[in-house]
């Protein structure tokens, strides 16, 4: 009797762990001004699909919650689709990351005027996306340039501006590597490697990777970033053979 009755106690207690475990660590709130009626989407790509984790139908009242436990920072996407007919509706990319986290915008201008607050990782990401901006901007202006040369069939302009749009790319490419050591011990580091310049030169993914903190190395996306490097490396070395 004793033995079933420990028996029940241990198994309440693994009960208890497991409860434990799966318990929520991450709360995504927020209000969206002028929102009156639609539905909120948090989704994530999952093996490259892009996979819905939870919805909020808004009816009259603009706030929004999302509970879920997340083991680390990661990149999810916030899509608001308006129910109006609109072919193209929000969508916004977010570094969730354990704690509360707080967001806000306004319909009319719903990615620019949006505000995040509670997640480092974000943060960062927004301050890189800025830049990036610039780079994007700069680098539109000169392939505009190299149309209208190559229409002006100006061979000395043409390698004009393919030296700029070279010597940009670099400069991008720095850019992402110094942010990246700059930031080495948060998940945005190995993330917007991978996402702005997996296709560099294998030393600046090395040593983007070996400025990572270890925390950061056993990470998603350090991960990824080491199978990355390794991948290279192996199709450097059988075009060599």
């Amino acid at each position: 009797m004793k033995k079933l009755y420990y028996l029940f106690i241990f198994l309440g207690l693994i009960s208890l762990c497991t409860n434990c475990s799966n318990k929520d660590n991450t709360f995504f709130k927020g209000t969206i001004k002028g929102l009156s009626k639609g539905t909120i989407y948090l989704q994530q790509i999952q093996d490259t699909l892009l996979v819905t984790i939870d919805s909020v139908q808004v009816n009259g009242v603009s706030d929004f919650e999302f509970s879920l436990n997340l083991k680390e920072p990661d990149i999810f996407y916030l899509y608001l689709d308006k129910n109006d007919g609109t072919i193209y509706d929000d969508r916004l990319e977010v570094f969730l990351e354990p704690g509360e986290i707080t967001f806000s915008t306004k319909l009319y201008d719903f990615e620019r005027l949006s505000k995040v607050v509670g997640s480092e990782n974000h943060e960062k990401f927004m301050s890189y996306k800025k830049t990036m901006q610039q780079f994007n901007l700069k680098n539109i202006n000169l392939l505009q340039q190299n149309f209208d040369a190559h229409k002006q069939n100006d061979t000395n302009l043409i390698k004009e501006v393919e030296t700029k749009l070279n010597t940009l790319l670099k400069t991008k490419y720095l850019y992402t590597v110094n942010f990246a050591i700059q930031n080495k011990k948060y998940e945005v580091a190995p993330y917007i490697t991978l996402r702005e310049i997996s296709d560099a030169n294998v030393t600046f993914l090395d040593t983007v990777h070996n400025s990572l903190s270890l925390k950061i190395k056993k990470s998603k996306y350090g991960k990824q970033l080491k199978a990355l490097i390794k991948e290279q490396k192996k199709t450097t070395n059988n075009k060599n053979n």
